[in-house]
């Protein structure tokens, strides 16, 4: 489905009945990527994805250019196109970043967040990124998404873990079934949005709302020293550690991240129903 939301003709999908959930994609992604898991999490929830801006079939101005901000005035676009005051937000790898900024920034309108596979901005970045940058001067010398996976998609396989590698050979073509559909320019502005991230290190105990941190036991792109790290820096927050996950929660373990997200949710909204029947 498509809906006008100020200068985006957003490509979004609806699923379930019950208290809104929002899930926001990575980069290089679209809202494709949570397929596996929407028909476990709208059994209890109202599931709304949708492809961010510069992303899948959303289509947009070539101006403004790409920001982390855009991305976070997009998703409170969104929530007040459907008249959605407040909402349960999740966010995998960059989009965990977008739910992370928008809670800060919008306190009120974040019930609760879930971010799977997030980097924590507090600590340096010291995975290898060498595969985005040969994939930005690839996209500078105008190679085409073919030529773009064809180059670096081992730099992508090594971000599944060891099992969904040897076990779950679809998960792995799905992933480069998705890297050819991207389109290089769009591509390289969620590159450079991505290299100017807002500083929210020292704001992290300004989210307020219940959060669960998602990360893979073999996650190489946001390995779990950032998941603890957040976890220490947010108060109202819950790790999860997965076994044989990597980066890539949807594909390898979808099944797994959903219901470990539908207990946190289901357990603290009894909590709260609980204490305001008290």
């Amino acid at each position: 489905m498509f809906k006008q939301i100020g200068d985006l003709n957003v490509h979004y999908e609806v699923a379930g009945r019950g208290d809104p959930l929002v899930l926001i994609h990575g980069g290089g992604s679209r809202a494709q990527c949570f397929e596996e898991m929407i028909p476990i999490l709208s059994k209890e929830f109202t599931v709304y994805s949708y492809d961010q801006r510069g992303a899948g079939e959303t289509e947009r101005p070539p101006e403004p250019k790409i920001s982390h901000q855009l991305w976070r005035e997009d998703l409170k676009g969104f929530l007040d196109s459907f008249g959605i005051e407040k909402a349960a937000l999740g966010g995998w790898s960059l989009g965990a970043g977008v739910v992370m900024d928008f809670a800060i920034n919008y306190p009120d309108r974040a019930s609760h967040l879930v971010m799977i596979g997030a980097i924590s901005p507090r600590l340096e970045r010291s995975m290898d990124r060498s595969g985005f940058e040969r994939r930005r001067k690839l996209i500078e010398d105008g190679a085409t998404a073919e030529q773009i996976v064809a180059e670096t998609f081992e730099f992508t396989k090594g971000a599944f873990s060891p099992n969904s590698i040897q076990n779950k050979p679809h998960a792995v073509e799905a992933i480069r079934q998705e890297h050819l559909r991207n389109n290089p320019k769009d591509y390289l502005e969620m590159l450079l949005a991505n290299m100017t991230q807002p500083e929210l290190g020292d704001r992290l105990g300004e989210i307020q709302c219940p959060t669960l941190i998602v990360v893979g036991e073999h996650d190489a792109r946001t390995p779990v020293a950032n998941g603890e790290d957040l976890n220490k820096a947010i108060e109202p927050s819950f790790l999860k550690i997965l076994e044989n996950c990597g980066h890539f929660y949807g594909y390898e373990q979808p099944e797994m991240t959903s219901q470990v997200m539908l207990s946190f949710l289901k357990a603290q909204w009894a909590a709260t129903e609980g204490a305001t029947a008290r």
